[in-house]
């Protein structure tokens, strides 16, 4: 009796092992569940609507005090072919060269710890010689994307897993030219993972590609994000493609696999 506990605790020791290590990723889209409230501790924190400012009657007309006389303004004209401090000068702008803007990779590395440091992947796919995506107009509102990745183990129980938000502007235009991309951003969130388990992903900006002509360029970024959740005895990895488009739309190249 006592060798056959000890060969059933073996074998349930062993089969356990294995279904820790025969670990399944799935990836899915849950935008709906966050857009929804199913999620209200990841959405952004709204910003309140500033205070409207008086309004000085004075400054309606500015040209004159208020016992009626003149108020003589200084010169506030920029001569031309200046530049104010922090701007660019335009006539450099290359419209038909399309350029990433910011770095092109970003590296996190998540503990299961209860909270955790990380740096945002961020970058703009914008014409070259423009020093700041803030440069371009008419851009877009932000669109945002959440993708669940949620590891199974071979018995079909949870394995722990974590959102990770896709954030860009789309849109923006030189002199009413081209669509961009601004603030391209991914963020880690809800990471749950188990006291073995860790959390490493790496984001990457592998291109940028102009699906329009060199009048009117329509900007696209391939962004490719790759993780891994290693345990003490398992190590693998996994990663989404993702290409957005400067009219707004995004594609999941790798089928959400």
């Amino acid at each position: 009796m006592k060798i056959l506990g000890i060969t059933l605790g073996l074998l349930l020791f062993s089969s356990t092992g294995y279904a820790q290590d025969q670990i399944k990723t799935t990836v899915r889209d849950v935008t709906a569940e966050y857009e929804m409230g199913f999620a209200p501790d990841f959405l952004p924190t709204p910003t309140p609507a500033p205070s409207p400012t008086p309004v000085n009657p004075l400054d309606i007309n500015p040209s004159v005090n208020n016992t009626g006389t003149p108020i003589v303004l200084p010169n506030t004209t920029i001569p031309n072919n200046t530049l104010p401090t922090g701007g660019f000068n335009d006539t450099m702008v290359k419209i038909d060269r399309i350029v990433a803007l910011g770095e092109k990779v970003w590296n996190f590395l998540v503990t299961n710890k209860p909270s955790a440091d990380y740096e945002v992947f961020k970058t703009s796919v914008v014409p070259e010689g423009i020093t700041s995506w803030m440069q371009l107009m008419k851009w877009s509102k932000p669109v945002s994307k959440v993708y669940r990745v949620e590891f199974t183990n071979a018995f079909g129980a949870s394995a722990g897993g974590f959102d990770y938000r896709i954030t860009y502007f789309h849109s923006g235009s030189f002199k009413g030219k081209g669509k961009f991309i601004g603030q391209i951003s991914v963020v880690p969130t809800n990471i749950k993972l188990g006291t073995d388990r860790s959390l490493k992903m790496r984001v990457e900006l592998a291109s940028v590609i102009n699906f329009g002509d060199e009048v009117d360029p329509i900007a696209g970024a391939q962004v490719i994000i790759t993780w891994s959740s290693p345990t003490t005895t398992k190590y693998q990895m996994q990663s989404a493609e993702y290409l957005i488009y400067g009219t707004g739309e995004i594609t999941d190249l790798s089928n959400g696999y």
